[in-house]
């Protein structure tokens, strides 16, 4: 039965839903997935399926489409299949239309081809091939979601909110086809300096607010310094600290009144974003006791747990399994970045995350998948679904 279901998907079909989807502009900021969304839904009523939307906020919906419809008994399984519909902005210097989804070399190129309409594409035409079979021990939940790429508060972590209950989870995102069971999180913050500006041939009259800011990112340094000697996660390795952006002041001639930086920690299990914030806000405080004129304000922007998979070893076994007959069997791995399973894992859910596509490509210019992964998940997703529910 395996074999026979999975000659009938239709390769030719994974490569134009793809190109279909990545057509679509869901940029976030400023975060508008409603039509990528009717898109979808569209095409699960075209097959039969019954698509639920839901709005987190206006024009931020997320969709799930559950097979077979009805009841679930407390006996059957249930597995969740995840995607993101937003991607990031475009940016500039593309030789692609970004929403063009371009054949080239075997790749379809576009905005979110990699990260993740690919990965969205496998999971929709895997949907549609376990229902091609009739009937199957259990239930699947496809979720495409929004705002992932804004942290994962109106998507998945909404869906999570509203009561999902599920056995395993797989999520879409880019790994080039390696399994990985533990992710990142993140916390986004800001900084700012506050100072008292003056005529720079009397400095003295001032406060220097970059300069306060210098003492701020020197202890940020020794921070990260710290953090490299901390504990070594044997998938994802040590957790990390970068400052990205920093503004500050308006002429050479004026001592200035005020900087600014954002920055992100980057967590790994099993550490929590709530200690971090901490272990932040105590460095700031040291500077401020030592400095009486050390004047700022801090602001956390968003949040992601880090996580790894707990529990769900027959779900990985399908997962590896499946793989294993498509592709060269490699051990499980991290994945460097943050995404939203570590919503599904942190609510009870054993999670995976696996999906065509390469991470190191995801946000580029010129970002693209591989059609021969595209392929390659579509049949995976179905065969992990059918082995796990059977």
């Amino acid at each position: 039965m395996e074999r026979s279901l999975l000659r009938k998907i239709d390769d030719k079909e994974i490569v134009e839903l793809t190109r279909s989807l990545v057509k679509i502009p869901s940029v976030n900021p400023p975060g508008d997935e409603k039509e990528i969304a009717e898109f979808i839904a569209s095409w699960f009523d075209k097959r039969h399926f019954r698509a639920t939307i839901t709005e987190a906020a206006p024009n931020r919906p997320n969709i799930e489409v559950r097979f077979p419809e009805g009841v679930s008994t407390s006996k059957e399984r249930t597995l969740v299949f995840n995607g993101h519909m937003d991607v990031v902005p475009v940016g500039s210097g593309w030789s692609h239309d970004p929403f063009g989804g371009e054949i080239e070399n075997g790749r379809v190129y576009g905005r979110g081809s990699g990260d993740m309409k690919g990965g969205l594409a496998a999971l929709m035409i895997a949907m549609n091939a376990l229902k091609s079979i009739g009937e199957i021990h259990g239930r699947v939940i496809f979720q495409a979601v929004a705002d992932e790429e804004g942290g994962g508060r109106l998507g998945t972590a909404h869906l999570v909110k509203s009561g999902l209950r599920a056995d395993f989870g797989i999520v879409a995102e880019p790994t080039s086809m390696r399994i990985c069971i533990a992710h990142r999180g993140i916390v986004t913050f800001e900084i700012i300096t506050y100072g008292k500006a003056a005529h720079a041939s009397a400095p003295l009259n001032g406060i220097n607010a970059i300069l306060k800011m210098d003492k701020v990112i020197k202890a940020l340094a020794e921070y990260s310094n710290e953090l490299n000697r901390s504990h070594c996660h044997p998938a994802l390795g040590y957790p990390t600290l970068n400052v990205g952006v920093i503004q500050g002041g308006t002429r050479a001639n004026i001592v200035p009144d005020r900087c600014w930086i954002s920055a992100e920690r980057r967590l790994v299990p099993p550490e929590r974003a709530e200690a971090a914030i901490m272990q932040l806000r105590s460095l700031l405080g040291a500077i401020s006791r030592e400095d009486s004129e050390f004047v700022y304000d801090f602001k956390v922007d968003h949040v992601r747990e880090a996580s790894e998979i707990h529990g769900g070893k027959e779900g990985l076994g399908c997962m590896m399994s499946s793989l294993h007959e498509f592709r060269e069997y490699a051990s499980p791995e991290g994945f460097p970045a943050a995404c939203d399973a570590g919503f599904l894992e942190n609510s009870g859910i054993p999670t995976v995350i696996i999906g065509p596509g390469a991470l190191s490509n995801a946000h580029t210019v010129d970002e693209y998948v591989e059609i021969d992964e595209l392929q390659v998940a579509a049949r995976v997703y179905t065969l992990a679904a059918l082995k796990f529910l059977r």
